[in-house]
């Protein structure tokens, strides 16, 4: 017995009597016939009826041509419907191609729907302060972007995970840059949330791939500023006369000396500082509200001042009476201005300098830096690594000088005690011409950094660079 093959047709025509008052167009609708079954529905599209000729419109007009490329994605959506209905299911109906073309029945496995739900559900863990509100902000906003991405390209309220096609995704890449402007690092960020939804669809078995397995899109590595020594101890000894700027100031410094961003200080309790049985110092022991991820450090004197100054003055178990985010970025840009610093100072700005100025450039590692910010790939804290290293440089160029006639003196006194004839003063000599009158396993090579650093003994480097100490003036 021959299995009978399915006849499958697709066809436009306008509703002319629905012509819309506002612009004259008319209602652009298909016809889906399968095996003599015929259902119609509408496009969401619409067209001046004068253009329309033979289930298209005519002519090479930019309406024309806007419409008809749309009538044609319109169609190659409803010919993959079929396919895939016919693959998975072995029979296609009018109906059933019909209710898979307007989402009827597989709304649970949408992007959008699902997208809204996690956003409730990041919404509610943002009241408990369990999650950052700028996160949540920021999935809003991808989630609107792509609802408007589906409408204004697509003609869509919503897309099944399974049609979210590598194709999508570059024309959702394209948007996002061309029409809405974005950068590389914007367009990274904005890609986690879509992420982690097809993600969960794999799990649950809606999807069988991953779609964006052909997807590339790599965060830009970016210079992130810091405050140098200098400018923090401006601004630690400052004075202000708003009592409001002081507490941002204090806030700024608190972040300085503990790495913990805005939302995190805020959120800190007292419960969270707790006293080692190990080591017998305070620490605070919390987890960061953006990630979750275990976020350890232990209190530095400064930061316990801070804490003792503020005690009792912030409502419930809060350590401090933190402002607003809004409000201590303001705040910050006038205290810079008042100490003299150039720099685009927010309040992000206090981790930076932690991560540099107070712990790396005083002896800290990479690793347990690491572990203080939070981190989740080591990845994300060896950008700190380059920027202490020409923090490093600079100095070193800073004191070239001086190094050279420290190196000078220590030639000469050597040359002396070996009865070598001595270098005479203020001949211009530079460690790299003195390699010629050194003997051959000196230290001294070239004038190059390296060279230089492995010339100065560790107690002169302590010296050069010695673990920052201030005196916080009562405000």
């Amino acid at each position: 017995m021959k299995t009978k093959r399915s006849t499958f047709a697709t066809s436009f025509y306008i509703k002319r009597s629905a012509v819309r008052n506002r612009d004259g167009k008319a209602p652009i609708m298909v016809k889906i016939s399968i095996d003599g079954d015929d259902k119609a529905l509408g496009t969401k599209l619409f067209v001046t009826p004068d253009l329309w000729e033979n289930g298209k419109a005519k002519g090479k007009s930019a309406e024309a041509t806007e419409i008809n490329g749309q009538l044609k994605e319109v169609s190659a959506r409803l010919t993959n419907h079929y396919h895939r209905i016919l693959r998975e299911e072995d029979f296609v109906t009018a109906e059933k191609l019909r209710n898979a073309f307007l989402g009827i029945g597989v709304m649970e496995n949408c992007i959008l729907k699902d997208f809204e739900n996690m956003n409730r559900e990041f919404e509610a863990m943002v009241e408990k302060g369990q999650r950052a509100k700028s996160t949540y902000n920021k999935y809003l906003a991808v989630y609107n972007h792509f609802a408007t991405f589906l409408w204004e390209k697509k003609k869509r309220t919503d897309m099944a995970y399974k049609e979210l096609t590598k194709e999508i995704i570059t024309d959702f890449d394209k948007y996002l840059r061309v029409e809405k402007g974005l950068s590389d690092n914007t367009l990274w960020i904005y890609t986690m949330p879509l992420l982690s939804l097809t993600d969960k669809a794999w799990r649950r078995g809606i999807v069988r791939s991953d779609p964006f397995g052909e997807y590339s899109l790599e965060m830009q590595e970016t210079d992130r500023g810091y405050l140098t020594e200098e400018e923090l101890r401006t601004l630690a000894n400052a004075v202000f006369v708003k009592k409001q700027t002081n507490l941002v100031r204090d806030m700024f410094l608190f972040g300085c000396f503990t790495g913990l961003s805005y939302i995190d200080i805020k959120t800190l309790t007292h419960d969270k500082i707790q006293r080692m049985d190990f080591d017998g110092e305070e620490w605070i022991i919390t987890r960061r509200t953006k990630t979750r991820v275990s976020s350890n450090v232990p209190l530095m004197e400064i930061a316990k001042e801070l804490i003792e100054r503020y005690k009792g003055l912030a409502g419930g178990d809060f350590v401090f009476p933190m402002p607003s985010n809004g409000t201590c970025n303001k705040h910050l840009k006038q205290i810079a201005k008042a100490c003299g610093i150039s720099k685009e100072i927010g309040f992000h700005l206090s981790r930076h300098t932690f991560a540099t100025t107070v712990y790396l450039c005083n002896g800290g590692t990479i690793e347990a830096l690491s572990k203080i910010l939070g981190h989740k790939h080591i990845s994300t804290t060896q950008i700190y690594a380059e920027v202490t290293n020409k923090m490093v440089s600079s100095d070193f160029r800073a004191i070239s000088g001086n190094l050279a006639a420290m190196q000078r003196s220590v030639l000469e006194k050597r040359d002396r005690k070996q009865g070598r004839k001595q270098v005479p003063p203020g001949n211009g000599l530079t460690p790299f011409s003195m390699r010629n009158t050194a003997k051959a396993g000196t230290p001294i090579q070239c004038s190059c950094l390296c060279c230089i650093f492995r010339c100065i003994s560790p107690c002169v480097y302590v010296g050069l660079f010695p673990r920052l100490r201030f005196c916080l003036m009562s405000t």
